[in-house]
């Protein structure tokens, strides 16, 4: 599998991630709950996205205003 992460100079990802998470919410909206997918991490899963924009909006260590917080994977089997 062949995994690329997304470029930060082309996507807004130096502010708050509450839009790309309302995003991947919205996907899952039209899904079945045997179909969703939720948000987790190495120990927890169903993660509330309100976490999940608070946990990635303050992990700021040793960031400037102008650095990415996030990254896009992209996937490719």
């Amino acid at each position: 599998m062949y995994i690329s992460v997304g470029k930060g100079e082309k996507s807004p990802n130096t502010g708050s991630c509450q839009k790309l998470v309302d995003y991947l919410e919205k996907e899952n909206q039209d899904k079945a709950q045997d179909e969703r997918t939720d948000f987790f991490d190495q120990t927890r899963e169903n993660i509330s996205p309100q976490e999940v924009v608070h946990r990635i909006d303050t992990n700021i260590q040793k960031l400037s205003r102008q650095d990415a917080k996030y990254y896009m994977l992209h996937p490719q089997p």
